[in-house]
């Protein structure tokens, strides 16, 4: 099982972090023939930086699944993607089939990345042997604005789209094709970028 369990958006962002009218403004395009492109570049854009970044730019709501509560010492459930807002709800499948929710449970939303505990002097309840048994729902995202997402993770998704606007295809280079990587946009996300707990 991957360290972070699997993660699957329920319900995505109502808003990108770009608008078209900035991006045709960044792109200097005075017409409108170019708007359903761009629009399909700036979510194309997004949904790359969110990958490299191991984040979410606008609120969006996920699940985290995973096959069982965490056996080790400290009991913790990692939440991959950041910055997390808040959690909805920690449901699992207990012993009997049956579907439960944790009712009580430390949550630790200054870390990154974030994670849940057991409360205090407790452990997290036994659960059937089947696939998926614990769901963890949570808000990640810096706001539900585009303006609430750092303005340097903004100039990136600028260049990527630059990028992306400029080179519609594999980039040949003497006799090797190849994709066009945005170098100076993740230069611009490094910092912002969050790393699989060791």
């Amino acid at each position: 099982m991957p360290r972070f369990g699997r993660v699957k958006v329920k319900t995505a962002p109502t808003v990108e972090p770009l608008t078209v009218a900035e991006a045709k403004l960044h792109l200097r395009v005075d017409h409108a023939d170019e708007d359903a492109t761009i629009e399909r570049m700036i979510v194309a854009v997004r949904e790359y930086a969110e990958k490299y970044l191991r984040r979410s730019l606008i609120s969006t709501t996920l699940q985290l699944y995973l096959d069982s509560f965490p056996s080790s010492r400290d009991g913790a459930i990692y939440l991959p993607r950041g910055p997390v807002a808040s959690v909805t709800s920690v449901g699992y499948t207990d012993t009997t089939g049956a579907a439960g929710t944790v009712a009580s449970y430390q949550s630790d939303l200054v870390s990154e990345p974030a994670r849940l505990l057991p409360a205090y002097d407790d452990v997290w309840p036994d659960t059937r042997e089947v696939v998926n048994a614990v769901v963890v729902e949570y808000v990640a995202g810096y706001g539900a604005a585009a303006t609430a997402v750092p303005q340097r993770i903004r100039a990136g998704l600028l260049v990527a789209l630059s990028d992306l606007f400029e080179n519609r295809g594999a980039v040949v280079t003497g006799t090797i094709v190849s994709e066009v990587p945005s170098v100076a946009a993740e230069r611009l996300w490094h910092p912002f970028r969050l790393f699989e707990q060791p």
